[in-house]
């Protein structure tokens, strides 16, 4: 097994309740990390919860788009592990799959919250906790390919708030270099989630993911290995990036 030097070490995890954010949770404790796992979704964390035994794994409750919730499980997390390590920034919707001219600016402005407004209040305020406990850490934000091309789904406001995600971490990554905070943003393509439409589990051939060099769905491990290797030991010298985990989609 890969030690990617996480033992011990502090993690949040924002959207923790969903298929990646279970198996991003799941990985890190695996590794001994200790964990915080924050999501509005309360059944879904105690689920999650249930799953985890020994006290390296701490459920919160919080509206990460919100101030109020941001520095709620940032207290909670030093309340009850004494610092932060690692933020995964993965919390996020698709929102209605319609197209731009009939997409709703309220729904617009949902979607930007939870995926964009999170990840900036979440890399604002444990920042600045890292910062306080003297530098050091890493933050990996997931974004989406759908950032990177236009959304053949009709989900027409979610690839903006993904680009907005991927802006905010070259941001964050300038911000925190010098005081030795990592940032690097990471990019799924199709990955086996509820996110994932009825039509696009169908018949492999008849799926998108049918012409990509990797014909297949991806899986929230896979994704959940490339966080572990940025949050990790063995990435030092990686901040800044974008890494896609799209099985070649992009290049297809």
């Amino acid at each position: 097994m890969i030690d990617y030097g996480l033992a011990r070490k502090v993690v949040i995890v924002t959207g923790a309740a969903g298929a990646i954010g279970c198996a991003i949770v799941r990985a890190l404790i695996a590794e001994a990390a200790l964990v915080v796992g924050v999501d509005i979704d309360a059944a879904g964390l105690a689920a999650l919860a249930a799953n985890i035994t020994g006290d390296n794994f701490l459920p919160i409750e919080a509206d990460v788009s919100t101030v109020a919730g941001t520095e709620n499980y940032v207290a909670a997390t030093v309340e009850r592990f004494g610092r932060i390590d690692g933020l995964v920034n993965n919390a996020g919707i698709i929102g209605p799959r319609v197209p731009l001219l009939d997409l709703d600016p309220a729904d617009f402005d949902r979607i930007m919250a939870i995926n964009a407004r999170s990840a900036l209040l979440g890399q604002q305020h444990v920042m600045r906790r890292m910062i306080a406990q003297g530098g050091g850490g890493a933050i990996v934000n997931i974004a989406s390919i759908g950032a990177m091309k236009p959304a053949r789904s009709k989900a027409s406001g979610y690839p903006a708030s993904k680009a907005a995600v991927i802006a905010l971490s070259d941001q964050a990554a300038v911000a925190g270099g010098p005081y030795g905070i990592r940032v690097n943003c990471v990019c799924p393509g199709g990955i086996d989630s509820d996110m994932i439409t009825t039509e696009n589990r169908g018949p492999a051939a008849n799926t998108p993911y049918a012409k990509q060099p990797v014909p297949r769905l991806g899986r929230p491990a896979e994704v959940a290995d490339m966080v572990l290797f940025l949050l990790g030991d063995r990435a030092t010298y990686v901040t800044g990036g974008v890494h896609n985990i799209d099985g070649g989609a992009l290049v297809a």
